[in-house]
């Protein structure tokens, strides 16, 4: 579908079943159509629409075709390890124009139930246009407001409404800019019958009219909700948005595509660090969103008994559930290898990322490169122990079932030979999301699967960034409250048996700057957050020059630990940092330009 017929689509209310619970209220149940005329004045219409516009978010455990092309594999963090699909054949060839699967278009495949083929680029332009139907009628005309948990008034739920309707407009606007740089602002909906034909404006400018937006979302949203109806946008959210966004507008690749300088804008840095203070204690006082300690950090993305985790301070609130008794309980997303009853290893962990984890030993936790005990042919002892709740390794025990059965990494060996058939295995299989027994092995089914898109721990790393390019390592000139390293060592310290950051790499902006690059790419492990870090740092280049997967020899018994480069893994050039718009749009707008490069 063309973004010209999104941005006139008159978007169909699908009905829900029932408001009464946060799941419920989030479940797209299509049934009846309710036409625009009448839908404005009745709050279960407006419910729908609002429930429609919150739909519309790429949501990377509900999408079936995103565990074979989760954009992971565009990064250095994983690695496609089959031939087929968009990602290995096409993508991470450096072939992007025109692209409209996966990560890349404004593709919006119109089945709401099976959601295959929804971009996100064209899912955010289907939601700012149901966002400006509903902020442009007007929420006052609701009748029939009924009494709502909490004793919430007929005028405060209008204005928590008007606050997510413009929150998600936001939001969509900049998962646009994100991947495709500056473009316009749409805050009305795009008549039929009206040329539209605007003209690009820059990052900073697109930056300036979200965060404008999310200051007012601050003053329309609520603390928190009631219980019945948690799950939806709060104060802490506009907050962590607003530090997500500007953060970004601080990043070199932004900066430079706006002024030519690929170095850190320091006014935006300043900014992103005291909105990330402010998300913070918002966070805190709002007695409902912390970060889980250690014990239940798996919460954080799937759960036996609760549907929304408590980190999360923005999410999709649709799911995955995997019930007992489901069949392919490790269908859904990233489907295990056969070993583990599943179709094949898809997508596996690279050895770049495997590095990233520290060594812990002695009471100091440094890069596998500094720490003097670390032994690389015995690598996965005392590492950090994320590691061993992110990743499988060779050796490691994979089927609840059979515990003898362990993961056999070894070149040659019949998990290598099975895993390599169609395409390439790094010698590892992620974790993260897929608690132990979820294959069809061993069928442990029975758990809520979510995916937050930023994480109160996120929002301790943003901070750590932004004061750290502003201030240095140690400073707090401005009274933040909270230093780069401690911002960092907050969330290290709910790892269990992780020390905090090593003072050696504490010494300067850029020494730090480093550190805190590696360890959002391991708090954030395969949360699709890798891959628009390297773009936003204008790294991608350097870091996917090489690909490495575990080169594991048996030489007579002795097990040889190495690393070998995945030959022709990523094509990236510098055109790359920014996506291509299609030629279609090109041509239905004279006044668009494209990126540099296309």
């Amino acid at each position: 579908m063309k973004l010209r017929k999104f941005l006139s689509y008159m978007t169909v209310i699908m009905l829900m079943a029932s408001i009464s619970s946060c799941e419920e209220y989030l479940d797209y149940v299509p049934d009846d159509e309710v036409t625009e005329d009448v839908v404005f004045t009745n709050f279960q219409s407006v419910q729908q629409y609002l429930g429609q516009c919150y739909f519309a978010m790429h949501n990377y455990v509900a999408h079936p075709t995103d565990w074979d092309s989760e954009i992971g594999s565009l990064s250095d963090e994983s690695q496609s390890a089959s031939f087929t699909g968009p990602i290995p054949t096409v993508y991470n060839k450096g072939v992007w124009l025109d692209g409209n699967r996966a990560e890349f278009g404004f593709e919006y495949n119109e089945d709401r139930v099976q959601r295959i083929d929804m971009t996100p680029a064209g899912e955010a332009v289907v939601g700012i246009r149901v966002a400006n139907l509903a902020l442009q009628e007007g929420l006052d005309q609701i009748e029939d407001v009924p009494q709502l948990p909490g004793g919430i008034s007929k005028e405060q739920i209008i204005q928590y409404m008007e606050g997510e309707f413009r929150i998600l407009r936001a939001w969509y606007h900049f998962e646009l800019i994100r991947r495709y740089g500056g473009l316009f602002i749409i805050d009305e909906p795009i008549s039929p019958d009206s040329p539209f034909t605007p003209e690009r404006i820059s990052y900073s400018e697109c930056t300036e009219w979200i965060v404008s937006e999310l200051d007012s979302c601050y003053k329309l949203l609520p603390v928190r909700w009631e219980s019945d109806f948690e799950g939806r946008a709060t104060k802490t959210s506009a907050l962590a948005i607003k530090t997500m966004v500007l953060l970004y507008a601080a990043s070199p690749n932004m900066n430079f595509a706006d002024n030519g300088d690929d170095s850190y804008n320091l006014d935006y840095c300043k900014r992103a660090a005291k909105s990330a203070a402010e998300t913070i204690q918002e966070a805190n006082a709002s007695g409902y969103y912390s970060m889980y300690p250690w014990s239940e950090y798996t919460e954080n993305w799937y759960s036996e008994t609760a549907l929304l985790s408590t980190e999360a301070v923005w999410a999709p609130s649709i799911g995955n559930n995997n019930r007992p008794g489901a069949a392919n309980v490790g269908d859904g997303w990233l489907d295990p290898p056969g070993v583990m009853g599943g179709w094949g290893n898809f997508v596996s962990p690279t050895q770049n990322a495997v590095d990233w984890f520290e060594h812990v030993e002695g009471g100091e936790a440094k890069a596998i490169e500094d720490h003097p005990s670390y032994n690389d042919q015995d690598p996965y002892v005392n590492r950090d122990p994320r590691f061993y709740q992110h990743i499988y390794h060779h050796g490691e025990s994979i089927l609840v079932t059979d515990p003898g059965v362990t993961l056999d990494a070894v070149n040659g060996s019949d998990q290598y030979l099975k895993h390599s058939a169609n395409g390439v295995w790094t010698g590892y299989v992620h974790k993260k999301h897929n608690w132990h027994g979820s294959n069809n092995t061993d069928g442990v089914a029975g758990r809520n699967r979510y995916f937050p898109f930023i994480r109160l721990a996120q929002v301790y790393l943003d901070l750590a960034e932004a004061a750290n390019e502003a201030y240095g390592p140690n400073g707090d000139p401005d009274g933040l409250g909270w230093t780069a390293v401690a911002a960092i060592n907050e969330v290290r310290r709910r790892v269990d048996g992780l020390p905090d950051v090593h003072t050696d790499y504490t010494s300067s902006t850029e020494v730090f700057r480093d550190r805190i690059r590696n360890e959002r790419a391991v708090e954030l492990y395969h949360e699709m957050h890798r891959w628009h870090d390297i773009r936003r740092w204008r790294i991608a280049k350097e870091a996917l020059s090489k690909i490495y997967r575990l080169d594991l020899v048996d030489n007579g018994g002795i097990l040889v630990f190495g690393k070998a480069e995945v030959e022709g893994a990523r094509i990236f050039e510098d055109k790359h940092y920014w996506y291509p718009l299609p030629n279609t749009e090109l041509q239905n707008n004279p006044n668009l330009v494209q990126n540099p490069g296309w």
